[in-house]
């Protein structure tokens, strides 16, 4: 079977927007998202990923029933959560305060912080994956917290700071009826027009 490159789905750019938790998120796939502060320049060339939890856990039960031996078999869900993994590129006061965890104080001549191992308070993200055709997913998480960032390592005279970081979607009763941890609009999945 022929690929359709009509359905394929290359991106060239990644935003991401962070708000705080609680924040009324977007309603479509377009247009950047009310309330929420765009985090500046993402890489792809070192990636994206995105991870959703496995089937669960898997109990099975013998019992015996009339002289014959019976077995049940039970499912829980997962206790992971999905995940995103990306990098960021610029080393602003924002991409700062939301990868460490901290409040940055400024002053003409320095910004200041003390960083202290806590638990991370979460927020609420929208990730866009832009193709160059401008097709779009888009992935609103209103409870992300950070989960893992990784060895932030300067060498050479390469100028730029990367952050490579985790984010987990906590379940959200903000969304639907029966809440969710994340939701996602794909302009590549709308119907097609007639013709």
């Amino acid at each position: 079977m022929a690929t359709n490159a009509d359905n394929a789905f290359a991106p060239v750019t990644l935003a991401v927007y962070r708000a705080a938790a609680g924040t009324t998120g977007p309603t479509g796939a377009t247009g950047a998202p009310a309330g929420f502060t765009d985090m500046g320049a993402l890489s792809l060339d070192d990636g994206y990923e995105f991870t959703l939890p496995g089937a669960g856990d898997k109990t099975i039960t013998k019992a015996f029933a009339n002289g014959g031996t019976v077995f049940f078999t039970s499912r829980s869900t997962s206790d992971d959560l999905p995940t995103w993994k990306f990098t960021f590129l610029e080393t602003s006061v924002d991409v700062i305060e939301f990868t460490l965890g901290v409040t940055i104080d400024q002053d003409a001549d320095a910004g200041h912080f003390v960083w202290k191992n806590e638990i991370p308070t979460p927020e609420a993200m929208v990730l866009d994956l832009i193709d160059g055709k401008g097709d779009i997913r888009r992935d609103h998480i209103p409870l992300a917290n950070i989960s893992a960032v990784d060895a932030q390592t300067i060498a050479g005279t390469d100028r730029l700071a990367k952050c490579v970081v985790t984010i987990e979607g906590d379940f959200s009763q903000s969304l639907g009826d029966d809440g969710g941890n994340f939701e996602r609009w794909e302009t590549k999945l709308k119907t097609p027009a007639a013709g």
